[in-house]
């Protein structure tokens, strides 16, 4: 016969995983957090920049160029990469057209170059709430299951005239603003990108959402 504390021990063990699945039953079913999306204007700007050494003229031209991905949440799909993913994709600028000496630094303070580039891109709240919108239609499926992805592609423009090419990719860097996963809600932390290569590229971006609030 079994003894008593074993049956009141397997019975306490019962209880917690009953309740443990009521709890991630709630969490995954819960009441969807609505979000304003007007509160997700945020602020790319190049806080350093060193240049490779990639163009053989010894002057490296870059530009930086943002998508907004709008991504299914479903498992099937989260462990493929961004070029195989369902998506809906989105051209939300470019900055930093910088000319610079191979190995050598752009100043933080400078807010634009010789050329009159800024150095700073707004991705406006308009912009991700019309993505996620266009995804909702696109794959039939709820608010809650669109994910938002920024990338930032860093090129390296091509200057031959005579035979047609296509710009460098020098590397990339991405940020989830709408997360892939629950509760369903947006991360509006701050944060520090690099993008660097073994041509001596070193590259940081700060995403600032405090700067863009009143």
């Amino acid at each position: 016969m079994m003894p008593s504390w074993v049956k009141r021990t397997a019975l306490f063990i019962v209880k917690i995983l009953v309740f443990s699945n009521i709890c991630l039953s709630s969490l995954a079913h819960g009441e969807q957090v609505l979000i304003d999306y007007e509160t997700l204007t945020h602020e790319l700007s190049i806080e350093a920049l060193r240049s490779g050494n990639h163009d053989p003229s010894g002057e490296n031209e870059y530009v930086f160029l943002v998508e907004a991905f709008g991504l299914t949440i479903q498992p099937e799909n989260r462990n493929k990469t961004l070029e195989q993913r369902p998506k809906v994709t989105r051209e939300a600028g470019s900055f930093g057209n910088v000319k610079l000496p191979s190995l050598s630094y752009w100043k933080p303070g400078e807010e634009t170059d010789s050329a009159g580039n800024q150095r700073l891109l707004a991705i406006d709240g308009t912009l991700i709430r019309e993505l996620t919108s266009e995804a909702m239609r696109t794959f039939s499926l709820p608010e809650e299951k669109i994910a938002i992805l920024i990338q930032i592609t860093m090129f390296e423009k091509n200057k031959k005239f005579i035979l047609l090419g296509e710009d460098l990719v020098v590397g990339k860097a991405s940020y989830y603003v709408v997360p892939e996963k629950l509760p369903h809600v947006p991360d509006t932390k701050d944060k520090n990108l690099e993008i660097k290569d073994d041509k001596g590229t070193n590259v940081s971006i700060k995403v600032s959402f405090k700067a863009t609030k009143p």
